[in-house]
């Protein structure tokens, strides 16, 4: 056997803490390395850190931005629903308007009175009351109008 051989299937012997190395690390022996805490490197930790920090941001940037766009998409919907109704209320109260006008009995009389031939009632009543004859003129045929037509020949 090796000595290297012979080192390696040696039993490992527990080592004794001495009160005064605590805190310390042990010495290594014959054969064997130091153990020690690996630590990752602070600079590509704060690296890693940074990068995730970055994207982090971006996409609370992004997200904020959309979010804003969409309120303002929102509000000019908004906006415009509410000049058509606007729109709509003042196009009612035009209409009411003139339905009040077209409505009134002064409009009424005065249409009444130059476009169809009335008169306003006076201020007694006339009542009409049927003759003796009017039934018996009534039942008769009136006479029959001048024919307006030529006869065809009769203008040769």
């Amino acid at each position: 056997m090796s000595p290297r051989a012979a080192g390696a299937a040696a039993p490992v012997q527990p080592r004794r803490s001495d009160p005064a190395r605590r805190g310390r690390p042990a010495e290594p022996t014959r054969g064997e390395r130091p153990l020690e805490a690996v630590r990752p490197d602070p600079r590509r930790r704060s690296w890693q850190v940074g990068t995730l920090a970055g994207a982090v941001l971006f996409v609370a940037l992004f997200a904020i931005a959309g979010a804003q766009a969409l309120i303002v998409q929102r509000q000019q919907h908004l906006d415009a629903v509410e000049e058509r109704i606007q729109v709509a209320e003042q196009e009612a109260e035009d209409l009411r308007t003139e339905l009040a006008e077209l409505q009134s009995p002064e409009r009424i009389i005065g249409e009444a009175v130059e476009r169809l031939g009335m008169v306003e009632h006076p201020a007694t009543p006339v009542y009409l009351q049927p003759g003796a004859d009017d039934d018996a003129r009534a039942a008769e045929v009136p006479p029959a109008s001048p024919s307006t037509t030529v006869a065809a020949g009769a203008g040769r």
